[in-house]
This record gives C-alpha cells, structure tokens and sequence, in this order.
C-alpha cells in the first residue's frame, strides 16, 4: 500500500481540484495516526523524500482550508522538541562563551 500512496501522492498534492487536494491532506493525516505507518514515510529514505517534498506543497497550498490541513498534520506528526538533557546542554555551553 505504502509505495502505492507515496508514488500517486505528489500528484494529488498539485491537483487542479480543491477538494481533492483536501482529501489528499486528510488521508495523509489519517495515515501518520498509524505508528508502523509514520514510521515508514518518514524514516524511511526511498519515502521521505517524496513524501516532505509534496507534504510541503500541501502546507503552502493558496487554499486556507487545503494548508491549514496539511500544516496540523505535520505540527502532529513531526516533532523537533528537544529533551532536558539537550536544553541543559546549550546553556551550559552559552555559559561558557
């Protein structure tokens, strides 16, 4: 199923039609709720590639609804937090300069 969606989903991404490219937005996020699934698209580099490049499209799309979508999705899905450890981390060495 994977390859299937990841070779038709940078078409759907671009599609003339609004409300197509909606459900594109929506079944992706339906996908990344699947931990096997997210998994896969986005650790995986025959995927990921593809996967960002049109999931970015998605996010800047000129419809509000059709970005709005796709930019939940990814604030969901991808995380780039920081843990304690890394925090204290960069103000020690801040301190130090």
């Amino acid at each position: 199923m994977l390859p299937s969606w990841v070779h038709i989903f940078p078409r759907l991404s671009i599609s003339s039609t609004r409300r197509l490219r909606i459900l594109t937005a929506q079944i992706l996020s339906d996908l990344l709720q699947l931990p096997d699934v997210r998994s896969k698209l986005l650790f995986s580099p025959q995927y990921a590639e593809t996967l960002i490049e049109s999931w970015a499209v998605l996010a800047w799309d000129t419809d509000q609804q059709t970005a709005r979508i796709a930019r939940e999705v990814w604030d969901k899905s991808v995380s780039w937090k920081s843990s304690e450890k890394d925090s204290a981390r960069h103000a020690c060495a801040a301190a130090h300069l």
